[in-house]
């Protein structure tokens, strides 16, 4: 071996990344101890991540802590939520100034974007590390409409995570609080906090910067979408969740702007921006603003048209075959806006209502007329057809909503015509409660779950929603549905109907 090669060595040892499943002689000790086979992943190995293990290597003085508790793994007391405020955040336990934690790696890993990089001495307590497993395993299952051997959260993200604490800390913040509605107690409440907290800090941090590297906007989009879902699947939904999105409205022109030759930050970016859209997009189940004072809603425009997003290898891991049906949705919001000015006036102006026919002939003209069984070629074919159905026919809900802001359940054409729309897609949303694409089916189902007047229609989406994940915004919007279906006032219809119901309750819900 070289002088050069001795000193790359003693500077950065085993810091390689093997193939699966090699019979591993230099694995961590859990995996020795247990005879299994090791892919010697840094700072901690698969096997040990799936098992919520405290991965442990040579050379290394920690203790495995007994799987059955929930204790840190260092000798440290529990943090308390104090520990938010702190101004010296320590990832994983460890102190951010040591030259071994994960924040001496980045400059190594910068001008490679998303390189996966070991950090031997970034070591997760049992808590946090149950928190990481428990994301690879359950919580990035609900997180795309793919595979997990497809799936960028596990097969780019969370690489990435091993090498910057900003998005370590942002995956552990989410898979604990999907841990959370399982598994609750105050110690998994402190460590969510404390995580948050960390999250909150490094993103000051990296935004303060004003950096021209694309990675550091790419660290500070991915970061306020993951807070962003935190916050949707977490109990405590509020109109803070929204500035998230609103935040990454600044953040996506600066990510744009910046230029990167890396394949793994192109395929990071693509898949970051897809998934920017489509939240930004569906946040809200009502055509009705979701803006403030001081800033524009969300849905008022659509920042990146698909022909740009689909230029990217992994468009589609999120929004196929539904983004013609995401791209009308600012359409249906501006014409919304404009409705209500004029109601208010007991006008319609002949703008209006070609805008109106307009979207409902765009709506009509999107992939088949309805769905066709015949026309698939193959199941998953035909689980595409599906969504796209349900997906026109909500939007066509949408949009006579937008149009009629509330006066539709007192006219029978038009009640007839929404009712017609909500009762074929109820029909389709059940075939897709065990497919990857029920991740994409809340804002449809939300919508379309406005419309219903019958219990037997009602029980379809109470059987839908009691056999998804658990999720806190799922628990909301059943709830939300039943407190709107015993108003039994035809104000409280469709969209609009939900709109109403917030205001008066002074509550929001938000989907992803």
């Amino acid at each position: 071996m070289s002088h050069a090669g001795r000193q790359n060595l003693a500077k950065y040892p085993r810091q390689r990344v093997r193939l699966p499943h090699p019979r591993s002689r230099s694995g961590c000790l859990v995996c020795r101890r247990l005879h299994k086979k090791c892919d010697e992943r840094r700072p901690a190995c698969t096997r040990c991540l799936l098992k919520g293990k405290t991965c442990q290597w040579p050379g290394t003085d920690q203790r495995e802590p007994d799987s059955d508790k929930l204790s840190p793994s260092h000798d440290a007391a529990p943090p308390t939520r104090d520990d938010i405020n702190d101004n010296n955040p320590k990832p994983c336990g460890e102190d951010i100034s040591s030259p071994v934690s994960i924040s001496s790696e980045r400059g190594k890993v910068r001008d490679e974007g998303c390189r996966l990089v070991a950090s031997p001495g970034c070591s997760m307590g049992s808590v946090s590390s149950m928190f990481l497993a428990h994301f690879v395993a359950e919580t990035s299952r609900f997180m795309t409409t793919v595979s997990a051997e497809k799936n960028p959260f596990l097969t780019h993200l969370l690489p990435l995570a091993f090498s910057d604490e900003l998005i370590l800390h942002s995956l552990l913040t989410l898979g604990g609080v999907h841990l959370e509605r399982k598994q609750s107690s105050p110690e998994i409440n402190t460590w969510v906090f404390r995580h948050y907290g960390h999250v909150i800090y490094l993103l000051q941090d990296a935004i303060s910067r004003k950096s021209n590297e694309p990675i550091e906007w790419l660290r500070a989009l991915l970061a306020q979408l993951i807070l962003y879902l935190t916050g949707v699947f977490g109990p405590a939904q509020d109109e803070g969740v929204m500035m998230h999105i609103r935040a990454g409205r600044k953040i996506v022109p600066r990510l744009l702007s910046a230029s990167s030759k890396s394949s793994n930050m192109q395929v990071l970016s693509g898949f970051t921006l897809e998934l920017y859209t489509y939240l930004a997009l569906v946040a809200s189940p009502t055509p009705y603003s979701n803006g403030t004072e001081s800033e524009l809603d969300t849905r008022s425009s659509l920042m990146l048209p698909w022909d740009i997003l689909k230029n990217y290898e992994t468009f589609g891991v999120i929004v196929p075959p539904i983004y013609d049906c995401l791209e009308i949705i600012p359409r249906v919001v501006t014409l919304c806006k404009r409705r209500q000015v004029e109601m208010t006036f007991h006008e319609c102006s002949s703008g209006s209502w070609l805008e109106f026919v307009q979207i409902i002939a765009s709506i009509e003209t999107i992939g088949t007329a309805d769905y066709l069984p015949e026309l698939a070629v193959d199941l998953e074919h035909e689980q595409g057809l599906s969504v796209s159905a349900i997906y026109r026919h909500a939007l066509a809900i949408f949009a006579y909503d937008a149009m009629w802001c509330g006066t539709i359940a007192v006219d029978e054409n038009r009640l007839s015509v929404v009712r017609r729309h909500a009762l074929s897609a109820l029909m389709l949303i059940p075939t897709l409660i065990d497919t990857h694409l029920k991740n994409v089916l809340l804002w449809p189902t939300i919508v379309i779950g406005s419309c219903l007047l019958n219990e037997t229609e009602r029980d379809v989406i109470r059987a839908v929603l009691s056999n998804r994940e658990p999720f806190f915004v799922v628990i909301k919007m059943q709830a939300m549905l039943e407190n709107l279906w015993a108003e039994n006032d035809p104000v409280y219809f469709g969209p609009y109907g939900l709109h109403k119901h917030m205001l008066s309750h002074h509550t929001a819900i938000y989907l992803a």
